[in-house]
């Protein structure tokens, strides 16, 4: 006899895990049967339909990505501001906000002071987003400048019309409790990073890291709402190889090797929230090894051009 809750959650992991392998016709007419079954369920079993969902899904991260390429910026005087004005112009009319006020910007600021060229000349500016002056959590582009001075690509993900107060209602000792309430009983619990406020999605929150020792040691990130306390995001932070489940799965694009047609495929891998996408798909049971760095092969672009032609 399967449970109300298990059943729930039988439909919702096969739609998961299916959504992105059905096509065309039969993923119609699956998805149009399957809709039959759920209305069915949810007019005289609604218990079946949702007593699992409602405590597994989250709200889906509101970041947006952008890939521009072929761009033809010649950048002209101090390259940093020729990459700021860039992210600016292209960023205004996706509703992101500028604002230039000393502790309180509004827009993007680099990551790093210094602009260091890479082995072919190219540079490499990442800029993060902040709003009145706090990071918001996940929003980064990246300007390509290439060995001409021409910035040609800009690639990222940003979050845009931000509308939130940056007024905190609990503070951040109250938003530490919850985290303490979840892990104790953890050997060695400790706060290792003190309250930060920052925004996430639509939120204004409280960022801090808790960490314990143990057979599994963990490092926990906790996101709570500054506004009403609820948690929203945490998870162990303690880094992997294979890719976390912070991510979705995303094309990856590349030349393959000369020998093999040289051709530009297409390839369903992996993008993790950090911005890095991978060669590895855990649904399809494959990944691209690389035995010098320890860890599945990765890169800041969806589209690997001629850069591995190997791994690809």
């Amino acid at each position: 006899m399967i449970s109300n809750s298990a059943f729930g959650d039988f439909i919702y992991r096969w739609l998961v895990r299916n959504r992105t392998r059905l096509k065309g016709e039969r993923k119609e007419k699956t998805m149009r049967r399957l809709l039959s079954i759920l209305v069915v369920l949810l007019l005289f079993f609604p218990g079946m339909v949702f007593g699992k969902m409602e405590k597994d899904l989250k709200p889906k991260h509101q970041l947006k990505s952008i890939f521009l390429k072929e761009l033809k910026g010649a950048v002209k005087g101090d390259v940093m501001q020729a990459a700021l004005k860039s992210v600016e112009d292209l960023m205004k009319p996706r509703g992101v906000r500028f604002k230039k006020k000393a502790g309180k910007e509004t827009g993007f600021k680099p990551k790093h002071e210094k602009v260091k060229a890479d082995k072919l000349g190219h540079k490499h500016i990442r800029l993060l987003q902040y709003y009145n002056g706090l990071p918001v959590i996940g929003g980064e582009l990246i300007v390509h400048i290439n060995k001409k001075d021409v910035i040609h690509r800009i690639n990222g993900k940003y979050l845009e019309s931000i509308d939130v107060s940056t007024e905190p209602i609990i503070d951040g000792e109250a938003a530490i409790i919850v985290g303490l309430d979840e892990l104790q009983g953890r050997a060695d619990l400790r706060v290792t990073k003190e309250p930060s406020l920052v925004i996430y999605d639509s939120h204004l929150a409280w960022h801090f890291v808790i960490s314990h020792e143990g057979s599994e040691p963990g490092q926990w990130w906790y996101y709570i709402d500054a506004h009403t306390g609820e948690l929203i995001l945490h998870y162990n932070n303690i880094q992997y190889c294979i890719p976390t489940s912070n991510g979705y799965y995303a094309q990856v694009t590349g030349n393959r090797l000369a020998g093999e047609g040289g051709e530009s495929v297409n390839i369903l891998g992996w993008d993790e929230d950090n911005g890095d996408y991978y060669l590895y798909n855990v649904n399809e049971v494959w990944g691209v090894f690389d035995e010098d760095t320890g860890c599945w092969e990765e890169n800041i672009l969806f589209d690997w051009g001629t850069s591995d032609r190997a791994a690809i």
